[in-house]
């Protein structure tokens, strides 16, 4: 297997997924983001209000080690939402603008 990225709609997503979150900021990276808690360590972390409850959130510095490692192995799989994809590439037109 090889590091891919790959775009899937919310429900098609494993509830075991990690979603790797941001650390609580003030203000927020985007103002209409939630607060959630990394289920490793117990930071408060933020995400996208889309984001599904049974996703497991793990902030960056617990995530780091484990997506380094499975790149190192080569079977980093890295999944995006297309709501996602979209905010994201609507971001990027307005900043090109």
């Amino acid at each position: 297997m090889s590091n891919t990225i790959i775009v899937k709609d919310i429900k098609d997503i494993p509830s075991d997924t990690l979603i790797v979150c941001a650390p609580w900021t003030s203000p927020l990276i985007m103002p209409d983001n939630v607060r959630a808690i990394c289920s490793h360590c117990g930071r408060v972390v933020q995400h996208r209000p889309h984001v599904a409850a049974k996703l497991v959130k793990i902030c960056t510095d617990c995530a780091a080690p484990l997506v380094l490692h499975d790149i190192a192995e080569g079977k980093c799989e890295m999944v995006v939402t297309r709501e996602s994809e979209r905010e994201l590439s609507d971001m990027i037109k307005k900043e090109r603008q």
